[in-house]
């Protein structure tokens, strides 16, 4: 392995961080009550691991299944389904984020929510990119719970609508 090697997968490790806490600030700015919702569905953190683990599990089957398709339309359903569960994954994450800046605020009362949801997407991505444990541990446990949180962010109950929840 030379020191080119080396660069190289710092740089991919960096690159991932950098695009999913842009992903998930992102989300978070530009739909603040799915994000809120989102937050209020983590704080019950096992039934969003577990909604998240039975939406991923099947999800994961079907993309699979479908992108291995030598038919073209196949393939692209395979990727719709692929984005769809990434996207409630961002809609989590950016709820969790949501909860970490919020902790953080209370640490620090002067930091606005911009700088908060800031540092806790850092803190949420950093810690699911650590090496090993981060990998195999932290990450697929926290994207489990995220997709959770995201369905429960997305799908409302029909009482939620009918009462006019605001969107």
């Amino acid at each position: 392995m030379t020191i080119g090697d080396v660069f190289s997968i710092v740089a991919a490790i960096f690159g991932i961080f950098l695009t999913s806490w842009a992903t998930v600030v992102g989300v978070a700015l530009l739909t603040p009550a799915a994000a809120e919702r989102a937050r209020r569905a983590i704080e019950e953190p096992k039934r969003a691991l577990w909604r998240g683990f039975s939406i991923l599990l099947p999800g994961i089957i079907l993309s699979i299944g479908l992108l291995g398709s030598p038919l073209p339309l196949a393939k692209g359903l395979g990727w719709l389904v692929t984005l769809a569960w990434l996207a409630l994954g961002a809609i989590g994450a950016s709820g969790l984020a949501q909860a970490a800046g919020r902790r953080i605020q209370d640490l620090d009362p002067t930091m606005s929510a911009y700088p908060a949801i800031c540092r806790g997407a850092a803190y949420v991505v950093g810690a699911s990119i650590l090496p090993v444990l981060g990998w195999f541990g932290f990450g697929p446990l926290l994207f489990m719970a995220a997709i959770g949180a995201g369905w429960k962010a997305v799908v409302r109950p029909r009482a939620q609508i009918e009462a006019g929840e605001a969107a």
